[in-house]
């Protein structure tokens, strides 16, 4: 495994490296021959300005953004010819500070360099230079030979002759390892310190000249980092005022719409603008609107917009939207892209919406809701348009209601006053009477009129009292709970599968024969489920029990609980007529609001009581009926 001096590849400036050990050793040489020559050692001021030189160099090179391994090269080569003890490295912690590795040793071997290229693990026992950087202080190696520090390079430093090895690691301006400093003697020796100021500066220089380069890539790593930032940012404005400027256009064509669903009842005007509209602002190949049946069975493509052959007028078998709110994107085999979109209003799918696009394209979440709204304005001008006409149905009802009114009231003004007019006379001709006979005959004629007069208004009666009668039903009927309950809740069953929803019913294992009146406790039962059914989401629970009351024998519980709740302040009103609780039907199944207030009076028309409660998210509809036996002890 081979590393690179902080992401520089240094396989490419080998030849380079070469000739510059070759010229470190002629420099060497010349030195040495100078010393011959001059026979005595550097001066205290030459030697502190050769110090002052080094400085210099490396600080320009620095200065100038020179390449890290020139710099250290430069650095080892200057400190073997001052110090003229051995050779110089200079080794580079890697970013895990697990593993050392060339930065520049331009004297030593090809072999050993190639070595070190490989890694030196920072540890005890790792060479000099490993253990110093893991002591974080100066290792001092008097004799490669016998020093621990040495256990795993001993062979390779020997094999080249070195014996002394002083290795300082290399500090950072905030007290980090970058690397270490070492030189490498032929003979044991101890360092001077004239030695040990040379390797304290040469280690100060490296550090500035590592950490520069650091700096440096940070720096442009910075840089980078912010160039993509501002230009993603700008490609978020870009995109942003595109979808703003795409919401503005289709801000605009909805309010077309919703003005032209206000100021008309035509429905096929407003419709057949919505799909050209809708088709051009989406640049689709069609956009057409659909018209169910009145069953639902079946869908009529009654106004379109359209560049592929027309499908206007085409009926076809509608598809299955669960409940009516779901809207379907496909692909046709083509590659294009296909939207459907129902048309409905709170109780019914009244129809939908088609749009293609062509291959390639497909709808996002702006032109999904932009279709949704769309769709929701067209179900309104069909809503407004249809009960325009049902008004104008009704209309026509009321005035024919009132013609049957007032012939009824007619008919009956003149049924009653006729036998008044009849006893009128009667009276009259009572009182002239010239004989008994004829007395008698007109006292009959009073009382068949009084009698006709009294049958009428009790014949008015009656059908008042049939309208609101309060009278408890016969009970008449013997009915198998077990076995009757079973069959009415199968009833059920499609349409709790299909909501997803849990049924469970409970029920003992015996129960006395219940007489009562078995259509009306139908409608009852039927009621409350269907209630249970419409309030209750998707995999929610619905129960039915059926129990005998321990502390009332005679009577028999009837109890059915579903999750869903109810507030407190719609619980007091529940059985109110036409009283619905807002938004809590999950399937839009929609209703009259008469069906608690019926099951109420039905339950007291059979001798029973009826109870609802609601509580952590439950809610449970308690009913009490009598078996129907011994009623009249």
């Amino acid at each position: 495994m081979q590393f690179s001096a902080l992401g520089l590849n240094q396989d490419d400036d080998q030849n380079q490296e070469e000739l510059r050990a070759e010229l470190a050793k002629l420099r060497r040489q010349v030195s040495r021959l100078k010393s011959l020559k001059t026979a005595h050692p550097p001066t205290k001021e030459q030697w502190e300005r050769s110090l002052l030189d080094i400085q210099n160099q490396v600080l320009e090179l620095i200065a100038t953004a020179a390449p890290l391994p020139q710099i250290l090269s430069l650095l080892a080569q200057e400190v073997e010819e001052l110090s003229d003890l051995g050779l110089c490295s200079i080794l580079l912690l890697a970013p895990d500070g697990q593993i050392l590795f060339l930065g520049a040793a331009p004297s030593f071997p090809e072999h050993y360099q190639q070595v070190l290229r490989n890694g030196i693990p920072v540890g005890e026992g790792e060479g000099s230079c490993g253990s110093a950087v893991f002591r974080r202080q100066s290792v001092i190696t008097l004799d490669v030979q016998t020093d621990a520090a040495w256990n795993q390079y001993r062979e390779l430093a020997l094999q080249y002759g070195y014996r002394s090895y002083w290795s300082n690691p290399i500090f950072s301006s905030h007290g980090d390892v970058l690397g270490s400093l070492g030189i490498a003697c032929a003979k044991t020796c101890r360092p001077t310190s004239q030695d040990l100021r040379l390797i304290q500066l040469s280690t100060h220089l490296a550090g500035i000249a590592i950490e520069r380069q650091q700096s440096d890539r940070a720096l442009k790593a910075s840089e980078e980092k912010l160039r993509l930032l501002n230009a993603d940012l700008e490609n978020q404005v870009r995109q942003r005022t595109a979808a703003l400027e795409r919401s503005l256009i289709h801000e605009a064509l909805l309010k077309r719409i919703t003005d032209r669903v206000r100021d008309s009842l035509d429905e096929n005007h407003i419709l057949q603008s919505a799909v050209l509209e809708l088709g051009t602002v989406l640049a689709t190949l069609a956009c057409e609107a659909g018209i169910y049946s009145p069953d639902q069975a079946s869908r009529t493509v009654c106004y379109e917009y359209s560049i592929l052959p027309s499908r206007l007028g085409r009926v076809e078998e509608v598809l299955a939207f669960p409940e009516g709110s779901v809207c379907m994107v496909e692909r046709t085999p083509s590659g294009g892209a296909v939207f459907a979109c129902p048309i409905r209003d709170q109780q019914d799918v009244l129809g939908d919406l088609w749009l293609f696009k062509p291959v390639s394209s497909g709808f996002d979440e702006l032109e999904i809701r932009l279709i949704q709204q769309v769709a929701s304005q067209c179900a309104i001008a069909l809503r407004q348009a249809r009960l325009y006409q049902a008004i104008q149905a009704q209309v026509a009802t009321l005035a024919e209601l009132n013609y049957l009114k007032d012939d009824f009231l007619n008919t009956v003004s003149h049924e009653l006053r006729t036998p008044i007019s009849n006893m009128k006379m009667a009276i009259h001709l009572l009182k002239v009477a010239p004989t008994p006979a004829r007395q008698q005959q007109y006292l009959e004629i009073l009382q068949n009129e009084c009698e006709r007069e009294a049958n009428l208004i009790n014949d008015l009666l009656d059908l008042q009292r049939l309208d609101a009668t309060t009278d408890n039903l016969p009970l008449d009927d013997e009915v198998d709970l077990i076995a009757w309950l079973s069959v009415i809740t199968e009833a059920f069953e499609g349409r709790i599968q299909s909501r997803q929803q849990c049924f469970s019913l409970y029920l003992p294992e015996s129960l006395p024969t219940l007489r009562t009146h078995q259509n009306s406790l139908e409608r009852i039962l039927t009621e409350l489920l269907n209630n249970a059914c419409k309030y209750t989401p998707a995999f929610g629970q619905i129960e039915l029990y059926v129990f005998p009351l321990i502390e009332h024998p005679a009577r028999i519980g009837i109890t059915i609980r579903n999750q869903a709740s109810i507030p407190t302040d719609d619980l007091s009103r529940i059985f109110e007529k036409f009283y619905r609780i807002p938004q809590s039907d999950h399937w839009k199944q929609g209703g009259t609001g008469l069906g608690l207030s019926l099951v109420q009076k039905l339950v007291y028309r059979l001798r029973g009581s009826i109870q609802v409660s609601s509580d952590q998210g439950w809610t449970e509809f308690q009913i009490q009926l009598t078996f129907g036996t011994n009623l009249e002890s």
